[in-house]
């Protein structure tokens, strides 16, 4: 089948990028400048389309740095392609503070959970929180100081 193809007068291999460059350089000397595509597919005998298909290949084969400055410009400071790309994603801060809580948050008392729970997922007041515990209010002030700075505590590396 493959013999059939390309012994077919009109269908012609694909134009091989090995041609290209020597004759955008022989273009480049006889014009002063660079050629455009419909300049290099005269010089080629092939049609234009061929031409750009066979430009946008050879381009992919070449590959800038990713240390090369992102910017053309004569900035004092141009960052390179690296330092552009990414974010910080503040999500692995969030699940790392959650990982390193949960078992601490399991080990405490049922009553210094529930009011931990209620205060910050059940969005209650330490007035509705207190009515609901039958303490005071200052009481359930007082349990999540103690408990959050024990939880802190155990949480936070110690700096010695």
């Amino acid at each position: 089948m493959s013999r059939r193809i390309c012994a077919d007068a009109s269908r012609r291999p694909p134009l091989p990028m090995l041609a290209l460059a020597p004759a955008i350089e022989t273009l480049c000397h006889r014009l002063s400048r660079m050629p455009t595509a419909i300049e290099i597919a005269i010089e080629l005998d092939v049609d234009l389309l061929e031409a750009t298909q066979a430009m946008l290949a050879a381009n992919a084969y070449t590959s800038d740095s990713l240390d090369t400055s992102a910017y053309d410009s004569d900035d004092e400071y141009a960052p390179s392609v690296a330092n552009t790309l990414g974010a910080e994603d503040c999500g692995y801060r969030i699940t790392e503070e959650a990982l390193t809580l949960a078992p601490l948050l399991d080990e405490l008392p049922p009553r210094e959970r529930l009011v931990l729970h209620l205060r910050f997922f059940g969005d209650q007041t330490q007035a509705q929180i207190a009515e609901r515990l039958g303490v005071s209010q200052m009481q359930v002030s007082r349990i999540i100081s103690r408990t959050l700075a024990q939880l802190r505590a155990r949480a936070l590396p110690r700096e010695d």
